[in-house]
């Protein structure tokens, strides 16, 4: 019957003897439904047919296959629902109405993509809305099935959501938004055509991965209208109150790269130094060591606590890039010795590059060190002035020789 209800759930290990070691509590409730329109929940479904088989599955004539995580990945394109309208002859008399089913960001009011469809009903003792919409074009993110319904004057008389999750790396949420930007009298429109392809390029260390690919497809397209779209567009999003004053600040940044990390083939940004300079701001501490003896130039730079650069904190809250590791070493050295040719040998950051045996790998002298040529021996000897072995005590170490 209609009314408030507690739905509990212990859990507890009969073979130990145990009293309950866990319960959780949920709240029902259970609405009249002969009161007023109403609609059931929205069943998410994977997939439907016709059948005259009854089971718990089965309803008006359909047996349904519930989509019960909500969840639909790249290879899902259809998204499917089931829901009932009660008591329409009863408010509406006669008159007919439209349900209108679309796709909102989670919390929104505006569709998504124009995914929306509508289905005119007259009013009957239960209006059943079978159907689904086209989502291969909808972007990663969380979003509300929204179903509406609405009188001829489009009048909404009564709204139920339903939240999913679409996992799609093949659509950028960023080309679906970028032609609709516009950039008039902003800091973008004033760029040349080449300070608007370099700086959306150095976007890359601060960009997500659909971003990172969508960026890669703008340079190839040479569309500088749109790379303006997309980099005003890509600041708003971060700040929207000030997106020049954010551009101008990672400007300053990708302007300090430039200066001090650019080589003969690669731009400041594209270099590992300052990719990882971009991505997580500047280090903490830093041991730079061009001229030790028996060692190949090398570069330790430390975290104490590793976050995404501070500039674009609103942008990965929450997410896992978001880590927080603590005490993280990035080790870069020059194999080629070349002008500032620094690559990433190891950190032990997640997801980046690891190597336990950088320290065997940066010094050329090791095999005469070692006459066995032990590799699986970690220690390195000594090197006057050399503090290599101090790196592991996560010191502090800041020096340039």
């Amino acid at each position: 019957e209609a009314g408030d209800y507690l739905l509990t759930a212990s859990f507890s290990d009969v073979n130990a003897g145990t009293d309950v070691l866990v319960e959780r509590r949920s709240e029902v409730q259970i609405s009249r439904l002969d009161e007023g329109l109403r609609f059931s929940d929205v069943m998410l479904i994977d997939d439907f047919s016709k059948s005259s088989n009854e089971s718990v599955y089965h309803k008006h004539g359909y047996e349904l296959v519930p989509n019960i995580l909500g969840y639909y990945p790249e290879h899902k394109s259809n998204l499917a629902f089931y829901t009932e309208l009660y008591n329409s002859p009863q408010v509406l008399g006669e008159e007919g109405f439209v349900l209108f089913y679309a796709v909102h960001k989670k919390g929104g009011d505006k569709i998504v993509n124009k995914i929306r469809r509508f289905k005119r009903q007259t009013p009957q003792a239960v209006n059943v809305l079978l159907a689904s919409l086209d989502i291969s074009n909808l972007p990663s993110g969380n979003y509300d099935l929204v179903v509406q319904l609405r009188n001829k004057e489009n009048e909404l008389i009564r709204e139920q959501r339903k939240s999913f999750q679409r996992n799609n790396r093949s659509v950028s949420e960023a080309a679906t938004e970028v032609h609709q930007v516009n950039i008039a009298n902003t800091f973008a429109e004033r760029l040349t055509d080449e300070e608007t392809e370099y700086y959306i390029a150095s976007l890359k260390p601060v960009a997500d991965v659909s971003e990172d690919q969508y960026i890669d497809n703008l340079i190839g397209s040479g569309n500088t209208h749109m790379m303006r779209q997309f980099l005003f567009n890509f600041m708003s999003k971060v700040r929207p109150s000030s997106p020049e004053m954010l551009f101008d600040a990672y400007k300053s940044q990708v302007d300090f790269v430039k200066a001090n990390y650019t080589t003969p083939l690669y731009e400041g940004f594209e270099t590992d130094l300052g990719r990882v300079y971009l991505q997580y701001g500047p280090p903490n501490d830093q041991l730079i060591r061009n001229r030790e003896a028996g060692a190949l130039p090398y570069q330790v730079w430390q975290y104490y606590e590793l976050k995404p650069n501070a500039l674009f904190k609103a942008k990965f809250e929450g997410s896992s890039a978001a880590n927080g590791q603590r005490n993280v070493q990035f080790v870069f050295y020059n194999p080629s010795l070349s002008v500032n040719e620094f690559v990433l040998l190891h950190s032990d950051a997640i997801g980046e590059v690891k190597d336990n045996k950088w320290k065997q790998e940066i010094f050329e002298s090791f095999r005469a060190q070692h006459e066995e040529g032990d590799f699986n021996n970690n220690s390195i000897k000594n090197t006057y002035g050399t503090r290599i072995n101090d790196l592991d005590q996560n010191l502090n170490f800041k020096g340039v020789d």
